[in-house]
């Protein structure tokens, strides 16, 4: 897997990006009050940007996709990390704190993917519908840009390509990744209240002042799921949360991780 390592504090934090941008969580590397304090490392998930993709017929489940993040850590010699998660990512960092419990020290939850656990799963379900039809066709293209105008709003490029101007070229190079790969892992994926209850560290929601709605309804999901979990709403950003406002993003992560800190334990 590729990964990349920026900052100079003691404190480790990884970064779990989530389907279609794998650079998404770029632009947090690059906020010096991040850097300044913690050691932040940062991955492409199998199948996206450079890291290597799974054989044709290996269906990854998001449990093996958090093994893998653990790996990672163990590779770095990383014992234990404020783990940070967006979208897709968001759900295989829950995973990682039920399976690698003693390896988390605080969970940060950007927007996670917990869209078939609001009421409106079906309807939003049914959206996607002509978007994979799309990418069936052979047209990776249009269904890239249709899924990321469902998810960021019809003038996503205006905003997101200032920050990272290739990142639909690489989205759509990774389109296998979202079809074939994190889909499937989202459809087999289930996750059980007596599993919630075994989740015991600091948790942060963050959610985009201007996201669409059901990524507002999946935040409520957490809270119900976890009433102790703290919330963070940053003002004018949608679900690119780290492109669209990354400053605020890394100083709510900063207060967070300053209240949680190792040094305090």
């Amino acid at each position: 897997m590729e990964y990349i390592l920026e900052g100079s504090g003691e404190e480790p934090v990884v970064f779990i990006h989530g389907s279609i941008i794998g650079d998404a969580n770029a632009p947090l590397l690059k906020q010096q009050i991040l850097a300044d304090s913690y050691r932040l490392i940062s991955y492409h998930r199998r199948g996206f940007a450079g890291s290597e993709s799974y054989k044709a017929d290996f269906a990854p489940t998001i449990s093996r996709q958090a093994s893998e993040c653990q790996a990672l850590m163990d590779y770095l010699q990383v014992p234990s990390a404020h783990l940070v998660g967006h979208s897709q990512g968001g759900v295989i960092a829950l995973q990682f704190a039920l399976d690698y419990s003693a390896s988390v020290r605080t969970l940060s939850l950007l927007e996670p993917a917990l869209v078939g656990f609001i009421p409106e799963a079906k309807a939003i379900q049914q959206k996607f519908v002509p978007i994979i039809q799309a990418y069936e066709r052979g047209d990776k293209t249009g269904s890239i840009d249709q899924m990321l105008q469902i998810i960021g709003g019809r003038e996503y490029r205006n905003t997101t390509e200032r920050v990272l101007p290739n990142f639909f070229d690489q989205a759509v190079a990774d389109a296998d990744s979202l079809f074939k790969i994190d889909m499937p892992a989202m459809r087999s994926w289930s996750i059980r209240r007596e599993d919630l209850r075994r989740i015991d560290v600091p948790i942060l929601s963050i959610l985009g002042s201007d996201s669409q709605p059901m990524f507002r309804d999946t935040c409520r999901v957490v809270r119900q799921w976890f009433p102790k979990s703290e919330v963070l709403v940053v003002q004018n950003a949608n679900h690119w949360l780290q492109l669209t406002n990354p400053t605020d993003v890394a100083w709510g992560l900063v207060n967070f991780f300053r209240k949680h800190s190792i040094k305090n334990f």
